[in-house]
């Protein structure tokens, strides 16, 4: 069940980033989302780095990882896949945790990581080319991925919805910054709803606006997220922000 506020409260969100100095279009999520819509071909490699960054950010905060891609792409054989492959797990868990990139599940995702490659391969043999795959429905796609015979390991749906994300596909990533403020201000229903009622949601305010869905994501979750706005946190700023039709408040 939507329960739509008002879509203006994305652009009121949005005029407080710009008083942090923060860009929603600056995020690699949207980055990523232009290459694509430059008709950008990601390779397969470009697959894997998405994959893996993905896992990286699970319970770990992502401006942490957008400051060492650089750092990550030398760790990771310049995302080569085969060399990746042939990479020691433990030399990649401590090699990611000295640049403070790890997570509490770094070690299971790194022993795991060869066998995901190998099933984003199986898949790409299967489709001929993981770009067909992620240019169908982002919410069948991230199904597909989380659930068995094609479950990448580590992912759930809300992961696999990142890694779509990060080859440019226009969707959303219903974390827990996402959940909250949409419910807070009533464009969802409560915090735990479905991952379809959200992405119905982002559709729906992507269409009022005029704005993809990926930068909407962007500029809800930056005001939530830690090392950014933080303006709607577990415990909120409510004096200083400026959405006024908001549940918290009453």
């Amino acid at each position: 069940m939507i329960v739509l506020s008002s879509s203006k409260d994305i652009l009121l969100m949005e005029s407080t980033l710009k008083k942090y100095k923060i860009d929603p279009t600056d995020s690699y999520a949207y980055k990523m989302y232009e290459l694509r819509q430059a008709k950008h071909h990601f390779s397969f490699n470009e697959h894997v780095e998405a994959m893996v960054l993905s896992l990286l950010s699970a319970n770990r905060p992502w401006k942490q990882i957008v400051e060492n891609l650089d750092n990550l792409r030398e760790i990771f054989c310049n995302w080569d896949a085969e060399l990746i492959k042939h990479k020691n797990p433990a030399a990649l868990e401590f090699e990611i945790g000295s640049i403070g990139c790890g997570n509490r599940a770094i070690n299971r995702q790194m022993q795991g990581l060869t066998a995901n490659i190998e099933l984003l391969q199986r898949l790409q043999e299967r489709v001929e080319d993981l770009e067909y795959l992620v240019a169908e429905d982002p919410y069948e796609v991230s199904d597909l991925l989380s659930s068995y015979p094609w479950k990448l390991n580590g992912f759930a749906q809300t992961l696999a919805l990142q890694y779509l994300r990060n080859v440019g596909v226009d969707t959303c990533k219903p974390d827990v910054h996402i959940r909250r403020i949409l419910a807070r201000i009533g464009f969802t229903s409560y915090e735990e709803c479905s991952i379809s009622e959200i992405m119905s949601v982002m559709k729906q305010l992507s269409a009022e606006l005029g704005l993809p869905v990926t930068l909407i994501n962007e500029i809800v979750w930056y005001y939530g997220a830690s090392g950014y706005v933080e303006m709607c946190t577990k415990s909120p700023k409510c004096s200083i922000c400026q959405i006024m039709d908001c549940r918290y408040r009453s």
